[in-house]
């Protein structure tokens, strides 16, 4: 399959090309092979993830994805990398402590960073309070010290990772469409991982730009109160939007 497509690349119809992997397991002969199998290493980018918790179970988890994040740029120093973490209230508390330092990581690894909004697994019927209290502590953050990392961020890091802050562009877990027309305002695809079924989630506006504000909910995923999809409203205390608030802090600061 890699072999047809980096046929297919070499004719110029690829400009990038996107493996995501844990990079969790000490033995990553088959990456390894199929990076090879690709002429251009250009255009490869390597997604991965990191969190504070829930990712990574042991501490030999952890040190042998830093080993293996190495040892990519060693031994294709031509590639890129990218890492996405979720925030969760437990990154938010490391990070406002200094714990998880963000050009650190990007350094040591030479990874660009993406973050996106805890979510509840599918087919989970918790609420995210029951989720903090008895899956994972600290999950999903509440909004005051949200709005607080918010602030921190922007003044901490350059103003290209705080544009990227949950930004959709840089998504690689779904494909996202965004297309402001009077029919969709931003539809998600994502994937089931057990069932490959696709699942489309977002706000189908009939008449919204006429002024007359009717719209219809697909898989009921819209926020209410501002329309963005409610995959951004991640908050364990208010069903506020991070988009909204990160709107808010731009405003501000």
């Amino acid at each position: 399959m890699f072999d047809k497509l980096n046929e297919i690349s070499e004719m110029g119809y690829f400009r990038q090309i996107w493996i995501c992997c844990t990079l969790i397991s000490p033995d990553q002969k088959d990456l390894w092979d199929t990076i090879e199998r690709i002429s251009d290493k250009k255009k490869i980018w390597i997604c991965t993830s990191y969190d504070t918790s829930g990712r990574f179970h042991t501490e030999k988890m952890l040190n042998q994805w830093k080993n293996n994040m190495k040892e990519l740029k060693e031994r294709f120093p031509e590639i890129s990398i990218n890492t996405t973490t979720i925030l969760t209230g437990d990154f938010i508390e490391k990070y406002m402590s200094g714990e998880f330092e963000l050009e650190k990581m990007k350094t040591e690894f030479k990874t660009t960073y993406f973050f996106k909004p805890p979510m509840l697994p599918s087919e989970c019927t918790m609420s995210k309070q029951e989720f903090n209290d008895t899956v994972l502590e600290n999950f999903f953050p509440k909004r005051i010290r949200f709005l607080e990392f918010l602030k921190t961020f922007k003044r901490r890091e350059n103003i290209n990772d705080y544009e990227r802050l949950f930004d959709t562009h840089f998504r690689a877990d779904s494909l996202v469409k965004t297309n402001y027309s009077d029919k969709t305002q931003l539809m998600i695809i994502s994937r089931n991982k057990e069932t490959d079924e696709e699942i489309t989630e977002g706000v189908k506006n009939e008449n919204f730009l006429e002024g007359n504000g009717k719209t219809e909910s697909v898989h009921n995923d819209t926020n209410v109160h501002c329309r963005h999809n409610s995959a951004y409203s991640p908050y364990v205390d208010s069903d506020r939007c991070f988009y909204c608030d990160k709107e808010m802090v731009d405003k501000i600061i």
